[in-house]
């Protein structure tokens, strides 16, 4: 018996998953790092958010939005990589649904910011919005929504 060395192979797809919870996380490090330095270094905000948001409170708040809407990313992979239950499942995969139109959406804003540094990131985005929809048209093919 052959072993399936298809892009959805089993292994390919359980690594996917554990990239994707990894890299999502990671940059959730990034954001709370950010979220922390901000009191002590508020020039930071210029580099921030393509250097448009000037109050800093304001800035705080998005950074605390982004590390939790990176967590809740990093949870959708984790719960396809762990989880039996159907019902999970389908609710991760539409979670990653929302976050490949959100990436695909970021990725335009990063090439539209002022910054070099926030316009180097629409190669990060547009990458995680491809890691989220290749996981779900890879889950879908896997383990269908019925299933």
């Amino acid at each position: 018996m052959q072993a399936d060395m298809s892009l959805t192979s089993s292994r390919t797809y359980t690594k996917t998953l554990q990239l994707g919870v990894w890299t999502f996380g990671l940059l959730a490090l990034l954001h709370l790092t950010a979220y922390l330095s901000l009191p002590y270094l508020p020039e930071l905000g210029d580099y921030l958010w393509g250097g448009r948001v000037e109050d800093p409170i304001r800035l705080m708040m998005l950074e605390g939005v982004s590390i939790t809407v990176l967590l809740l990313g990093a949870s959708c992979f984790l719960i396809l990589n762990r989880s039996k239950k159907a019902v999970w499942r389908r609710m991760a995969r539409s979670g990653l649904v929302l976050y490949t139109l959100l990436f695909a959406l970021n990725t335009l804003g990063n090439l539209m910011a002022k910054t070099p540094l926030e316009r180097s990131f629409s190669l990060l985005t547009a990458a995680l919005g491809v890691l989220c929809g290749w996981t779900v048209w890879a889950s879908l093919k896997n383990q269908p929504l019925r299933a």
